[in-house]
């Protein structure tokens, strides 16, 4: 009942994007660490872009962000001057990258499928290319309350 919830809760993008705000303190660590180790001006992936927050730390030219969820890339579009596509499978994405990025995607997705996802993005990155991860630890480690019970009732 309580998984029902807060799924129905989080299909509604603001309200998503309000939580996530307060549950990792506006994003200052995880920008913190993205700009210190991903370029602003090479050619950049965001895996599970979700709403494009991260889309203004690399040049508009040289990014592109990608997420399942229709209403995340709407939101995205409509916040910032960058390219943003909704997909369905990895595959569809043809270009090759420097970098790839992704924030707090892959603890939403079940182990066999991200085998395949690993694969599929090892295809798209170039030789000597990055790989940033940025994901949950464990639901004790978060640093408040909201957070830990957020992540307790997480997928994947």
């Amino acid at each position: 009942m309580i998984q029902k919830l807060i799924n129905s809760i989080f299909k509604n993008t603001n309200i998503f994007y309000f939580f996530r705000n307060l549950v990792h303190n506006n994003f200052i660590k995880e920008i913190s660490i993205v700009s210190r180790e991903l370029s602003l001006n090479k050619k950049t992936l965001d895996f599970g872009c979700g709403i494009g927050q991260y889309s203004i730390l690399f040049n508009k030219d040289n990014y592109l962000g990608i997420d399942v969820n229709k209403d995340n890339i709407e939101y995205a579009k409509r916040r910032f001057d960058r390219e943003f596509k909704q997909i369905k499978n990895i595959k569809d994405i043809k270009n090759k990258f420097d970098q790839i990025l992704s924030i707090m995607t892959f603890h939403h997705i079940n182990d066999n499928e991200l085998k395949d996802i690993f694969s599929k993005l090892k295809n798209i990155l170039k030789n000597n290319g990055k790989l940033l991860i940025i994901d949950h630890l464990e639901v004790n480690s978060q640093p408040n309350i909201i957070g830990k019970f957020m992540l307790s009732k997480d997928r994947g």
